[in-house]
């Protein structure tokens, strides 16, 4: 979201460009740091306002000391020490009190409403922002109104209540457009961006946010833009235009770092570990979804916390590791609650209800599935909305009411196309077909799989991708194409391999073959019914022993002596040289097959198995 400092740096159009020397007037050196606080960051500029503190005391000049108190507070907000934050911003507005200064104490309570906003404290948030509000009103200051409008709507957006956000934000950018502070329209911009972001209307939010880049880029306020490249790189995302958005997202966090802005950085870091988890690349997504929550537990950002617990949450339930994805998501739901973030809290039912959905506890799932779809549908929250349909479409396949799940799956596919949500409307194809399969109608199981393939196509989501692969071969098994469905099912199992060899720890690794083994055994009972038992001796083995050592390789051994870890280094090597072997006998033609060395091997492995 956009924040608009409210209307502390309003002197920047006027002031000139910083200078290497600095200027020997205080107030020349705070003209001179608020320029470079808007163009280079917080960073940069804090010294200078120090300094410019330090001058002004000595003055005893306390007017321009409160200001410059107030804009030191908008500093250690933006670097994310909102305790400093707070104990600035109130004495600013004690000294602005003591002063009379009464705009200047709008302004404050202004400030001290985006510090309580980061705080996730909205009540008190709101107080503040509606004292600068009543200020603005009665001195006809329409760019602090406008300024205290807009941060306002951030906290009913927090809320969910994108209907009292809305209104908020359409009246904050008319005032800043009648008043001409660029500024301000391109923070009102991005916030109704982020708005059409959250409710999962991403070609809208889209273009909000390029006209709010568009804006910062003329006025080369570089934190600014990293803002907007990060929101522009969700909308992709969503959009389905997978390069380009990470694309945005690395722009963006260089920025970030140059600005010294460690949630904003967090922040790109969170956008593009969902992108890389979505492609399958598990490790990658893991450690940017561990940075971005080290630096928002630290900050004490509990609104990204609940999102970002979320996103690890799915993770490890990508990955088999069901207790680890429990904890994460019952903490998300437990903090979105604590702070009234109803977008957080609908979005951590969904989890839960597809965690139950996975045990196979299917009317536990479905109960969650309901409160969250009725959650989305009162808020009108597309993006939560659409997940819990496609959720509850795959539910209710497992509990094989097929209209009920064909109803989800059509509803989630024309809110998602009129949204351009282009990986929303991969999934329904996928859970149409799934319906037509169990139905028997294999003409529009195929077309609908093939709908779903070619939107995957530019996707590259792995765990998509593998399934519409093994439902296209179940089809064609039905169908009695025998060899067309064996190619279906190999092609699913070279998808899931391929994915699995990303995965750096082995318990992972077994976690995720565990989850998809179904592909394996309808390889091999096609194959054994195609009576090509050595191929699926290979298959079968293929599985069993990856299960094998990857699940004993789970678990932690005894503390042996040195001479036990070498032989089970040793052994370890021999399981892997022999299944190499097995490996490549099944590549030769079958008449050129070792059937006695065949025998060898799988023996010499049964028992290496066993010793180990």
């Amino acid at each position: 979201m956009r924040k608009s400092a409210g209307l502390l740096l309003l002197l920047l159009a006027r002031v000139a460009a910083p200078q290497t020397d600095v200027p020997a007037r205080p107030d020349d050196l705070l003209a001179s740091a608020k320029l470079l606080y808007t163009q280079e960051g917080p960073v940069k500029a804090l010294p200078q306002f120090e300094k410019a503190l330090l001058l002004f005391q000595t003055e005893r000049n306390e007017s321009q000391e409160a200001i410059t108190l107030g804009l030191i507070a908008n500093c250690y907000r933006k670097l994310g020490n909102l305790d400093q934050a707070l104990a600035f911003g109130r004495k600013a507005l004690a000294m602005k009190e003591r002063l009379g200064d009464q705009v200047e104490q709008g302004r404050t309570h202004n400030q001290l409403g985006l510090i309580y906003w980061e705080l996730a404290r909205y009540p008190s948030a709101i107080q503040e922002f509606e004292q600068a509000i009543a200020i603005a009103k009665a001195h006809s200051d329409a760019q602090l109104e406008g300024t205290a409008l807009n941060n306002m709507g951030m906290v009913y957006d927090e809320r969910g209540e994108f209907h009292t956000s809305l209104p908020l934000y359409r009246r904050a950018l008319q005032l800043q457009q009648s008043s001409h502070f660029e500024r301000g329209e391109g923070d009102v911009l991005g916030n109704i961006g982020g708005v059409s972001l959250q409710l999962g209307r991403f070609r809208e939010g889209l273009d909000y946010y390029r006209q709010a880049l568009a804006i910062d880029q003329r006025l080369g306020f570089k934190p600014n833009q990293s803002d907007d490249l990060e929101n522009i790189g969700l909308c992709l995302a969503g959009l389905g235009e997978i390069d380009e958005a990470l694309k945005n997202f690395d722009q963006a966090r260089q920025l970030a770092l140059q600005a010294g802005l460690r949630k904003e950085g967090a922040d790109t870091r969170k956008g593009k570990g969902g992108v890389l988890l979505e492609i399958g690349l598990y490790d990658k997504a893991l450690e940017e979804f561990g940075e971005a929550q080290k630096a928002y537990e630290q900050a004490g950002l509990k609104r990204e916390l609940a999102e970002i617990l979320n996103s690890s949450g799915r993770v490890w339930e990508l990955l088999g590791d069901a207790d680890s994805a429990d904890k994460a998501f019952h903490r998300s739901l437990a903090t979105a609650q604590q702070i009234g973030n109803q977008t957080g809290v609908t979005a951590s039912t969904i989890a839960l209800g597809d965690l139950e959905r996975r045990r196979k506890r299917f009317d536990s799932a479905e109960d969650y599935f309901r409160q969250a779809v009725t959650n989305a549908r009162a808020a009108d929250d597309d993006a939560n909305l659409i997940d819990a349909l496609l959720l509850q479409s795959t539910n209710n396949l497992g509990r094989k009411q097929l209209t009920a799940a064909g109803e989800n799956a059509a509803e989630a596919s024309r809110i998602a196309g009129q949204d351009g949500n282009k990986p929303a409307m991969a999934v329904a194809s996928y859970l149409a077909a799934q319906v037509a399969l169990a139905r028997g109608e294999l003409p529009q199981a195929f077309a609908l799989y093939d709908a779903a393939e070619q939107q995957q196509h530019d996707l590259r989501d792995p765990e998509l991708g593998w399934r519409i692969l093994f439902g296209r071969g179940q089809a064609l098994e039905k169908g009695d194409r025998t060899e067309e469905a064996l190619a279906a099912y190999s092609r699913a199992i070279e998808v899931i391999e391929r994915t699995r060899a990303g995965i750096a720890e082995e318990r992972f690794r077994a976690g995720y073959i565990e989850e998809r083994f179904e592909v394996y055994v309808a390889l091999v009972e096609l194959l054994l019914k195609s009576k090509r038992p050595a191929d699926a001796f290979f298959y079968s083995e293929r599985l069993r022993a990856r299960a094998f050592l990857e699940q004993s390789l789970r678990r932690s051994p005894p503390a042996s002596d040195p001479a036990t870890e070498q032989h089970l280094h040793e052994l370890q090597a021999q399981m892997d040289a022999l299944q190499q072997k097995i490996g490549k006998e099944y590549s030769v033609a079958t008449k050129e097959r070792r059937g006695a060395a065949l025998d060898v091997f799988s023996h010499e492995l049964a028992q290496a198995q066993t010793a180990y």
